[in-house]
């Protein structure tokens, strides 16, 4: 056997095992975006490269199985088949060709894929890319060793004789795939997710309907938008910081809607809400403050909204407004004078007053509350329900 030869196959050996490794990861993101666990996928680099948004698309699943589970399990039997290539039968000959086919298959999914999501995706996913690239090498490994003298007419017809288990590893791949959803969806709870995303639904249509004004707020999405969440949340609640993820998800999966975020910092000092009295130390409302002020000087402010969520352990922390603007201003030093000066205005605090006070005459009783087209949605930050509610009114 070549020496040669036998560096492409460990090449696509480890090419596909690399493969399997990242589709068990997008298949692990799919489910916890779902049922809402976890936090952000580890490949969200920023909003343009997200794998998140590629696990919450409309082609993420094939009959609600998800195509990173499939591809997990087409990898693994690829990876069966070619170790048919150190045998030598003329049933692991062809076994091992069939592998070399299975994995031409596997590569035109991925142009397939790569292509929907440069037509209809918002966001590119960087695990997605690498799983493409390394399906892209193992074809081009195994089409260099494969066996010249079989092909495709010469080898089907042996798949319902000599090798009728090569076959079976065929069918086996979309019957797992359907089993293990079934499974993960049975133990997670899918019929109670579904009960409860109905029930939410349900609740919704009968609210009544309140009206913000939507200039006052972080703002993104579509301008005219027919499908608009607006959060009302406090930094430092770790609910909040929950979900902040599968909202900024949402909006990046569906660029049609709109999001308004609505500081309600749960402290007296900028709140005039009657339960919280008065009382509070002004640290909460001096990272509304903050978001504001990013916003208008340098219209950034979701990015030091998403950096205090990050950061939300250290200002749990903090003993002063000092110490929070040093951890704020790290974010950019250069933009510190102008931020710092901002926060303490009259204009920041009257903005974030006037925002909370929006909450507070919507009757909210806890952050995060989310409305959708001015109407409390019970459950608001869970995914699904949204992508649920969504589709519904669209």
């Amino acid at each position: 056997m070549e020496t040669k030869s036998k560096k492409l196959i460990f090449v696509a050996f480890l090419s596909t095992i690399s493969a399997i490794g990242l589709h068990i990861y997008l298949s692990y993101k799919y489910y916890s975006l779902k049922y809402g666990l976890g936090t952000s996928s580890a490949c969200n680099i920023n909003d343009k490269f997200n794998c998140d948004v590629a696990s919450t698309s409309h082609f993420a699943d094939l009959f609600g199985v998800p195509i990173a589970t499939l591809g997990a399990l087409t990898n693994f039997v690829v990876f069966i088949l070619m170790i048919n290539f150190f045998l030598s039968t003329k049933e692991s000959r062809r076994a091992f060709h069939f592998g070399f086919l299975l994995s031409g298959f596997v590569f035109g999914v991925s142009i397939v894929m790569g292509i929907i999501s440069m037509a209809f995706l918002t966001a590119y996913c960087p695990f997605c890319i690498a799983a493409y690239i390394l399906s892209a090498i193992t074809f081009g490994c195994l089409y260099l060793v494969k066996d010249r003298d079989l092909s495709l007419n010469k080898v089907v017809p042996s798949l319902f004789i000599e090798n009728k288990g090569t076959l079976y590893l065929f069918v086996a791949i979309p019957l797992l795939g359907l089993f293990i959803n079934w499974n993960i969806n049975k133990r997670i709870g899918g019929d109670r997710l579904d009960m409860y995303i109905y029930d939410s639904i349900q609740s919704w249509k009968s609210k009544e309907v309140a009206n913000f004004d939507l200039t006052k707020g972080l703002s993104k999405g579509a301008t005219d938008s027919k499908f608009v969440i607006v959060e009302f949340a406090d930094y430092l609640c770790p609910h909040c910081k929950h979900a902040n993820d599968p909202l900024k998800t949402f909006i990046s999966t569906y660029p049609q809607a709109k999001f308004v975020f609505k500081p309600y910092p749960l402290d007296g000092t900028c709140n005039t809400s009657p339960g919280l009295q008065g009382q509070g130390d002004g640290i909460r409302c001096r990272l509304s403050f903050a978001s504001y002020c990013a916003e208008k000087l340098f219209n950034d402010g979701f990015k030091y909204h998403d950096f205090i969520f990050d950061n939300q352990e250290f200002f749990h922390g903090v003993a002063s407004n000092d110490d929070v603007d040093k951890k704020i201003c790290s974010f950019d030093e250069s933009r510190c004078a102008a931020l710092k000066e901002c926060m303490g205005s009259e204009d920041a605090i009257n903005w974030v007053k006037s925002a909370a006070k929006e909450g507070e005459d919507a009757k909210i009783t806890g952050t995060p509350t989310i409305f959708v087209n001015g109407k409390k949605l019970d459950g608001g930050q869970n995914f699904m329900l949204l992508k649920n509610l969504y589709s519904e009114l669209n």
